[in-house]
């Protein structure tokens, strides 16, 4: 069994082509290819750094999220905490207003 090396890239299936055994560019190509894989290189980059940036702002969020939880769920913790069922409008007007006053 006998090996040939007919192609080598940079990178794995997405940089320039080195070497090429059956095509052959002019030094005017390989300028135009190596300007559009930086073009392409420096847009990834930019993009990475965009996706990094969004990413930490939704983890800001969250975080923030979570610390008016536990705030709420501490000023909460001190008051006499209204019941969670929803009030109907004219019976139960009478109770959330007495429960206001007693605050």
């Amino acid at each position: 069994m006998t090996l040939e090396l007919v192609k080598l890239e940079e990178g794995l299936m997405t940089g320039a082509v080195v070497y090429h055994q059956y095509v052959k560019k002019t030094e005017k190509e390989i300028g135009e290819m190596n300007a559009k894989f930086k073009l392409l290189r420096k847009q990834k980059r930019e993009e990475e750094q965009r996706e990094k940036e969004k990413e930490e702002l939704r983890q800001q969020k969250k975080e923030k999220a979570k610390l008016a939880k536990k705030e709420d769920g501490a000023e909460l913790s001190g008051k006499r905490q209204l019941s969670k069922k929803k009030l109907k409008p004219k019976r139960d007007i009478k109770k959330f207003k007495e429960l206001e006053s007693d605050d």
